[in-house]
């Protein structure tokens, strides 16, 4: 079964470099290679938050999403809400979206992809120094330092 998933990824890869098609797909915690993602071939003018919402649906990704807007998926366990004290600094966990491989600002609910881009939910740390968010450090994937945390080996 992993052998037809890692198949299909990687023929959904290959189709969306060759066409116009937008490719949602979720990294998790411990890995880089993502575990799950979903074609579109017509996003309609839809959000991506909408798109995204349909993709999880699709993929049995279980999924919610604050009163703020903020989209968590998987277990709650992957989801802390406190940050994590370490030292003087504070580690926080949540998603991040990339469009092209980069970070944008813009809420999932007022971002309208378009048929040639590939989004990325990625599971993310951000550090706080100081009481201070620090833009430097912020959605970067867990699996790169974190892993450990979330995941056995």
């Amino acid at each position: 079964m992993k052998k037809l998933n890692q198949t299909f990824l990687l023929f959904i890869l290959l189709f969306t470099s060759q066409s116009h098609a937008l490719l949602v797909e979720f990294v998790g915690p411990c890995e880089a290679k993502p575990f799950a993602a979903k074609l579109f071939t017509d996003v309609s003018d839809q959000s991506l938050a909408t798109l995204t919402r349909i993709a999880a649906m699709d993929r049995d990704i279980p999924m919610t999403i604050s009163k703020h807007g903020m989209f968590e998926f998987l277990d709650p366990g992957m989801n802390p809400k406190a940050t994590v004290p370490m030292d003087h600094i504070e580690i926080g966990f949540g998603w991040c979206y990339l469009v092209n491989g980069q970070a944008t600002s813009v809420s999932a609910t007022e971002y309208f992809p378009n048929q040639a881009e590939r989004i990325t939910w990625v599971h993310t740390y951000s550090v706080k120094i100081l009481g201070e968010w620090q833009t430097s450090a912020s959605c970067v994937p867990t699996y790169q330092k974190y892993s450990d945390k979330f995941c056995s080996k």
